[in-house]
């Protein structure tokens, strides 16, 4: 089951967007529910400069065993300069940090990617 919400206003943008997944299985007792809610909201800051943010959340659970359930949330935040027609460069920082019950695979986390983004078409 997946609902999508968008908004639009001049410069700035908010995409909603909540799923539910849930996986039966017929021979074992492996049945799982992922439940996921995004938000994404974006604006144009200048001409060339645009910058995000996106909020996550991530719902996990497992019928058989309570020991694989977790929930995790993520936010993120972009920063992207179109330079010339065809070369892009972009920056984003996430943190991550996930959590379950039972204390085992949970973790924070920080990254920072770089990105590069060449259009040979135009």
């Amino acid at each position: 089951l997946e609902a999508r919400w968008s908004w639009f206003r001049g410069r700035t943008s908010a995409n909603l967007r909540a799923r539910v997944d849930r996986r039966d299985y017929q021979s074992f007792e492996l049945d799982e529910t992922d439940a996921r809610l995004r938000l994404d909201l974006s604006r144009r800051l200048a001409p060339k400069t645009s910058g995000s943010t996106q909020l996550e959340y991530w719902s996990h659970s497992e019928e058989a065993s309570s020991l694989n359930d977790f929930k995790q949330y993520a936010v993120s935040m972009r920063l992207s300069h179109q330079f010339t027609r065809t070369l892009r460069v972009g920056v984003r920082y996430t943190f991550t940090e996930r959590t379950n019950d039972s204390g085992t695979g949970n973790f924070d986390e920080n990254s920072v990617n770089f990105d590069f983004a060449f259009n040979f078409n135009r």
